[in-house]
């Protein structure tokens, strides 16, 4: 009986100890957490924070694309610059509702927040303004944080299902060769959406990989400061680099810059190979590239002259298939106040203004008056 009790002693001793080393660490990281973001807030620890929730209307885990809206939603996207209603479609596209089959003339839009039309009513964006002005469909299916690479993907398995026949492929080399960069996302520790496809190799035998979380990795980062702390000490240490989405306000040579001139030989090729594998998907449809600039490019020209990158995606294209717009000299015009074609250029938010796209389209009216009756 002794013997039985003093082992029943022992468990509920060593079961005391057990809550109690328990409930210290938890306080401990408490603690901790807490004295991460009284610093972080007071600006003397330089950490990306856990991202803001997204919306409601982004399915940020999506199996494919890696970030897609959320079929049939409406949600008021407000931001300090603006306040904008989204709505999308059964597929979700932020779009109109659009039939699969088509006996008339359509345009597919690819592309990131720019072609989707960030910070401005749908009405007042490009695709809706080419679709008003021409009486032609344009299909968005643009979507904020894609890459050129989801944007195939994008292609591939929805956007190609419905009938058309041009592809409008929107570019923003001012993060577009970053998203399609692994090792730039792998490095860029307070960016919420380097969770993606990608292509990882070396040109042209690359290999397509799903960046992933966990889903502790994915709770952890999003809900705790302390999660942030330790994998930015941890990069740091590991990695010895700088974030790769941080770009510099001026190059080597002391330039503005811009991703339209200073992106790397692998980028481009990276670029290059996923037209090459959009180009394939297309069947023969013509493929227009639509180079958008951001606002230091306009700097930037003025001291470089034209970007070569549209000169090098036309070499690098399946010839009379492919089409590139460069709008940056065609924006281009003396005496202009370039920031207001931007959303909020203060904030280095440069995705296309009202103005901005109005002016836009005219352009491209004017260069694919041929693809317009």
């Amino acid at each position: 009986m002794a013997a039985a009790q003093s082992h029943s002693t022992r468990s509920r001793s060593r079961l005391f100890r057990v809550v109690a080393l328990t409930f210290s660490f938890v306080f401990l990281f408490f603690l901790f957490e807490l004295a991460i973001r009284i610093f972080a807030a007071a600006g003397l620890l330089t950490i990306p924070g856990p991202p803001p929730r997204a919306p409601a209307i982004w399915d940020p885990d999506h199996e494919s694309f890696g970030v897609w809206h959320t079929p049939d939603a409406t949600q008021v996207l407000q931001t300090r610059d603006f306040s904008v209603t989204y709505q999308t479609n059964s597929v979700g596209a932020r779009d109109v509702e659009r039939e699969r089959e088509s006996s008339t003339s359509r345009v597919v839009f690819l592309g990131d927040s720019v072609v989707e039309g960030w910070g401005v009513e749908v009405e007042k964006r490009l695709s809706n303004l080419l679709e008003s002005k021409t009486g032609v469909p344009h299909l968005n299916f643009g979507m904020a944080h894609f890459g050129p690479y989801q944007s195939y993907l994008a292609y591939r398995d929805l956007a190609k299902t419905f009938a058309h026949d041009t592809v409008f492929l929107g570019i923003f080399p001012h993060n577009d060769f970053l998203d399609l960069d692994f090792e730039a996302a792998a490095h860029a520790l307070g960016y919420e959406y380097r969770y993606r496809p990608y292509l990882v190799g070396e040109y042209p035998n690359y290999q397509h990989v799903d960046h992933r979380e966990s889903w502790w990795q994915q709770f952890a980062r999003r809900t705790f400061y302390t999660y942030s702390a330790i994998d930015f000490i941890v990069s740091k240490l590991a990695r010895h680099t700088i974030d790769g989405y941080k770009t510099p306000r001026y190059n080597e040579q002391g330039l503005p810059y811009s991703l339209l001139y200073d992106f790397s030989q692998e980028q481009l090729q990276l670029l290059t190979h996923t037209v090459a594998l959009l180009q394939e998907e297309l069947e023969g449809r013509e493929l227009v590239i639509i180079l958008f600039p951001a606002l230091p490019a306009f700097a930037r020209l003025e001291l470089s002259g034209p970007s070569p990158l549209a000169d090098t995606l036309r070499a690098a294209g399946k010839e009379g298939t492919l089409r590139v717009i460069d709008l940056l000299p065609a924006m281009a015009k003396p005496g202009v106040d370039y920031s207001k074609y931007f959303v909020a250029p203060e904030h280095f938010d440069f995705h296309l203004s009202r103005r901005g796209n109005v002016l836009v389209g005219r352009i491209l009216r004017r260069e694919l008056a041929d693809i317009y009756p």
